[in-house]
């Protein structure tokens, strides 16, 4: 039995012929997702995949993502979404505590698993390499390429049926699992319902349309969704391209979109000027989301394009809270950091200790092994409101890193990094860089004389006390940790003055 779901009402609403996404020279229409992925749920049923089951997705960014996640959609599993690439740790601690019993990897990943000897020859030439370790506790189903050598695991199939049936659903229960943080010991997971998954695209595709015939670029797989939503064209890229060859991109496919957090567009803005040239005149507007947006960035990139900014506040627990015209936050002049107003249908107060908590149709169900007990949900943010109802950050409650796309808790991992032979303490610290446009992350330590950088650097990368590989720290530190009063409270002022002069970091 199939399901149907706001996004399969939406994707009936288009036009069969409408191009949904294209990678490479492959594009991809509303029928061929419709069909393709209404033919892989029903094999996936054939091999008894059914609606509640716990389904782990690890695939590459492109169209087979988008057709694997809508089939799963359809079969109405609850989904969790992991980077194909944490390294093997990670992934069977992830496993560990989610318990699947699917499983979608790309090919690519499984290659080494069959074959020791090659996989012995890989790990001594690239020791903090990785593959993705086997498990009879799940069935895995392989994606990406065809590699000669992979031979042991269940490949995709689609079963043609010119009628399928679906059923109503009934109520809004927890679809997808989005891991956001942890380490071995203590992933973190946030669980949506297909309603706030939903509400939240459509959300954001509200914000994004200004005209039909858009097109964006992205290596986000959950953004070809929000194509459906604006009715934009979607076309992935590799976040690992030259900047020169995204500038290529741009202009060869008339993108008119970008959407990131300011540290990914940063190479863009460096390379054009180091080019004494514009970005392309094909972007039109231009959004920055999941970190902070700063004035001195906003000044950087303004006189490289005249196209539309638009600036994000949000988390992965709710994943669209306020916006505001990146002109509008670069003429304001009021303390704090300008947010903007909340979107339409979520609900948000201040508390006593000026503590943002918000509710609403977008706001996640609770973390997974966990339930959550209060009806408002407080951000960690602190913030004060105007008069016209624009929010501005003043502060963060738990000392919390935004780096790139990554929202990073120091607390998640700094008992893990203590467990390490040598260090006596250790504390992760986020300093902003202005000319990088993003927060660089310090680990400060103190540990035994004979404990060397390297050998810490390793221990965090692989092995049992390893941590998630976009919470590796840009510089690791030896030195003592200043404290003040009578209970020893670290002095966080006193550090990052200290550390900004040690790294020479322009903040």
């Amino acid at each position: 039995m199939l399901y149907t779901s706001p996004f399969l009402k939406l994707l009936q609403s288009l036009p069969d012929e409408h191009v949904v996404c294209e990678e490479g020279t492959t594009k991809l229409s509303v029928k061929q997702l419709k069909t393709k992925s209404e033919q892989l749920a029903l094999y996936l049923g054939q091999k008894g995949m059914k609606r509640g089951d716990k389904v782990f997705l690890a695939v590459s960014p492109g169209i087979e993502f988008l057709i694997v996640f809508m089939a799963l959609l359809h079969l109405r599993t609850l989904t969790a979404l992991a980077d194909p690439h944490m390294g093997n740790a990670l992934y069977k601690s992830k496993i560990k505590q989610f318990q699947p019993q699917y499983a979608f990897i790309d090919s690519r990943l499984l290659f080494l698993q069959e074959h020791p000897l090659l996989r012995w020859l890989y790990l001594k030439l690239k020791p903090n390499g990785f593959y993705i370790p086997s498990s009879r506790a799940y069935t895995v189903f392989r994606t990406g390429p065809a590699l000669p050598l992979v031979k042991n695991y269940k490949k995709l199939a689609y079963v043609n049926n010119e009628k399928v049936m679906y059923g109503e659903p009934g109520k809004d229960e927890e679809s997808i699992v989005v891991y956001t943080s942890g380490t071995i010991s203590e992933p973190k997971a946030v669980m949506h319902t297909f309603g706030s998954l939903y509400n939240s695209l459509e959300a954001l595709g509200t914000l994004i349309n200004k005209k039909k015939d858009g097109r964006l670029a992205t290596h986000l797989p959950h953004f070809a969704m929000i194509g459906l939503f604006t009715g934009f064209r979607t076309f992935f890229w590799s976040d690992g391209w030259s900047p020169s060859k995204k500038i290529s991109f741009i202009k060869k496919y008339d993108i008119t979109t970008l959407f990131g957090p300011p540290a990914e567009y940063t190479p863009l803005v460096d390379y054009c000027k180091s080019q004494h040239q514009q970005l392309p005149s094909s972007l039109k507007h231009l959004f920055f989301g999941s970190a902070p947006v700063t004035k001195s960035f906003l000044k950087t990139i303004r006189p490289l394009t005249n196209a539309q900014l638009t600036c994000f506040y949000g988390m992965t627990e709710n994943l669209v809270i306020a916006h505001v015209d990146g002109d509008k936050k670069l003429a304001n002049s009021q303390e704090g950091d300008m947010l903007g107003k909340t979107v339409d249908g979520l609900f948000h107060k201040i508390s006593t200790d000026k503590e943002l908590l918000i509710k609403g149709k977008y706001l996640f169900s609770h973390y997974y092994g966990d339930e959550r007990e209060d009806e408002w949900f407080p951000t960690g943010d602190l913030v004060r409101e105007d008069d016209e109802g624009h929010l501005y950050m003043i502060g963060r409650k738990k000392n919390m890193i935004i780096r790139g796309h990554k929202n990073i808790y120091p607390g998640l991992y700094e008992n893990t990094i203590m467990e390490i032979n040598g260090v006596k303490s250790a504390l992760l610290i986020g300093i902003y860089d202005e000319q990088k446009f993003d927060e660089q992350v310090v680990l400060v330590a103190e540990a035994e004389e004979d404990l060397t950088e390297k050998e810490l650097a390793k221990a965090l990368r692989s092995g049992k006390h390893s941590i998630d590989s976009d919470v590796l720290p840009d510089h690791i530190v030896f030195m003592p940790i200043p404290r003040k009063g009578r209970q020893q409270k670290v002095d966080y002022k006193r550090l990052k003055k200290e550390l900004k002069s040690k790294l020479r970091i322009n903040s």
